[in-house]
């Protein structure tokens, strides 16, 4: 089949493509920040974690979670491996690279410092803005 799949990673386990797209590999995004637990076990359940406390060990487990993701993402393809690190946010802002892009050797890496850009036909419909209403008495958070 000729087609695009767009899939998370936890659902790419299991399968390969011939090639593979990792967009978004900035600090911001790809590992995704710890947040802390919703429900931590008490101290002294977890055994081996070398004396860190439940916290610790909590935030080093979702770090070795995100960097096995990355390597999972990155073992789906076959022939052709393209990662993206956008280096600007829409409104100029520098981004920092994902720290996983250092565990990569620097003499696989090919890099296009400026890469193609397709220009939309003059009769193409543009982006808009879509309008988000909610009503009065829902609470919006961040």
């Amino acid at each position: 089949m000729d087609a695009v799949r767009l899939m998370t990673v936890h659902g790419s386990k299991g399968l390969e493509f011939d090639a593979v797209h990792l967009p978004g590999l900035t600090q911001a995004s790809f590992p995704s920040s710890y947040r802390g637990q919703r429900c931590p076990p008490p101290e002294g359940l977890i055994s081996g974690t070398g004396g860190l406390s439940v916290p610790e060990e909590a935030k080093r487990s979702h770090a070795h979670e995100e960097e096995c993701l990355f390597f999972v993402a990155m073992s789906r393809a076959r022939t052709y491996l393209t990662l993206y690190q956008p280096q600007f946010q829409a409104n100029g802002n520098k981004r920092s690279p994902s720290e996983l892009l250092g565990r990569i050797p620097r003499s696989v890496i090919l890099e296009t410092a400026n890469p193609p850009v397709i220009v939309l036909p003059v009769d193409a419909p543009r982006p808009v803005p879509i309008a988000v209403h909610h009503a009065p008495d829902w609470a919006v958070r961040a």
